[in-house]
């Protein structure tokens, strides 16, 4: 069997000719549709809150997905371990076009929160096998990162498209109408009917032909748990931000929703940037990346407390959310690398619980610093995660450099 260069590794895409390889690229780009599953609706938020006199459950409308795809991100990674992936992600995509088209057939709070479940389940699915089938195919550092931004980069994408069309068609017929604007995953299906081939589970793949230069080192569980705490204290700290960039926004006299919406689209903008440049970036600084992530996350935090006026706060903003998306594609990227490649799947999807689970605990973060601290503004505790991420910066940098220099250290023992 002729393969690809390995930059253009492994399995079944070493039998693609370069057309059927971006035809199957575009097919991955449209499951990202299902990654923004908890972003469609936000635009009827103001009048699912006034339609229901229930705020907690528009709050689990809005929200509940989020939380039900930490456990479908874990779940997805089991699976793709025994199931062919191709199977996973129509599954995804499946449960994204049934649990919103039909989000609102039944006007009955249990049964709509039950779809927002499912559609929770699209959310972890789509999101972690897309990422695992680019993972698990390509073994070239420089060529999996190029691959993971631009997967990004259109979830990003999908998210605008998502929310500017519902927006208009809520403002056109109404709240309940936007839940039809799911069906556009159905043209995701198909493609990925079409133009994904039979990608084996895990447990099939030939472990010496798949082994990148990291790939199941001893004690890769031990680096996954460490880089994933960085991350996770990162995450919250980011969460922060798009969570109560409107309550900032009104704390400091900026503007009301109007300017929010501008700085919620400035933070997509950077966060679009991000997963575009991500290609480039990560051949350069390899795990320095999440470090980076981390200063830039110091320095839009330092913007925005000493400089609260509307173009630093946007330029703050894009920095905030350029520092999200690296860091995200960083720790995928990571967790691809470190894990044997039968345990790669699962890697990313523990990988994407996290994130999940950080954003999750951010509102609680903030309701607990508030408490600690005696205040009932964000402003004040905004200082605090600054110093946190200052203090974790520069951990992060201390350990990669004490890592980097045993693991050059092991390679020569073992060579």
């Amino acid at each position: 069997m002729s393969k690809l260069p390995d930059e253009q590794k492994r399995g079944v895409i070493a039998n693609l000719t370069p057309v059927q390889s971006i035809l199957m690229m575009i097919a991955l780009l449209s499951a990202t549709l299902g990654m923004c599953g908890d972003a469609l609706i936000t635009p009827g938020a103001d009048q699912m809150f006034k339609h229901y006199d229930n705020e907690t459950f528009v709050d689990f409308l809005l929200s509940g997905p989020n939380l039900v795809s930490m456990f479908a991100s874990i779940l997805a990674g089991v699976m793709q371990r025994y199931v062919d992936k191709k199977k996973v992600l129509l599954l995804g995509m499946a449960l994204f076009v049934v649990g919103g088209v039909f989000g609102t057939a039944i006007d009955s709070q249990g049964y709509m929160m039950f779809m927002r479940c499912l559609v929770g389940l699209a959310l972890g699915f789509t999101n972690v096998t897309a990422m695992s089938i680019v993972t698990t195919m390509y073994i070239n550092d420089d060529r999996r990162s190029r691959m993971i931004g631009i997967i990004n980069a259109g979830m990003f994408c999908s998210a605008m498209l998502l929310t500017a069309i519902s927006g208009w068609v809520c403002e056109m017929y109404g709240w309940q109408a936007m839940f039809y604007v799911y069906a556009i995953g159905i043209v995701s299906i198909i493609l990925i009917m079409v133009f994904i081939p039979k990608i084996p589970a895990d447990i099939h793949v030939d472990e010496e032909e798949s082994q990148g230069p990291e790939s199941g080192m001893k004690g890769w569980v031990f680096k996954l748990i460490v880089m994933l705490v960085g991350y996770w204290i990162f995450q919250v700290s980011y969460a922060v931000i798009p969570f109560f960039i409107s309550v900032y926004a009104d704390e400091t006299g900026l503007g009301g929703p109007a300017f929010a919406g501008q700085l919620t689209a400035a933070l997509f903008g950077g966060a679009l940037v991000a997963s575009l440049c991500f290609g480039f970036v990560y051949p350069k600084l390899k795990r320095y990346s999440m470090p980076l992530s981390m200063v830039l996350l110091i320095v839009a935090y330092a913007i925005l407390l000493a400089f609260p006026s509307t173009v630093p706060v946007i330029i703050g903003c894009i920095i905030f959310g350029y520092a999200n998306a690296n860091a995200f594609s960083q720790a995928l990227m990571r967790a691809g690398i470190v894990a044997p490649a039968k345990s790669a799947s699962l890697a990313v999807g523990i990988t994407a619980a996290v994130m999940g689970f950080g954003f999750f605990a951010a509102t609680f973060t903030v309701t607990m610093l508030k408490s600690a601290v005696g205040v009932d503004t964000l402003v004040p505790i905004m200082p605090i995660l600054l110093v946190i991420n200052i203090v974790l910066a520069a951990v992060s940098f201390i350990y990669i450099a004490a890592s980097n220099r045993k693991e050059k250290e092991e390679l020569s023992a073992a060579s």
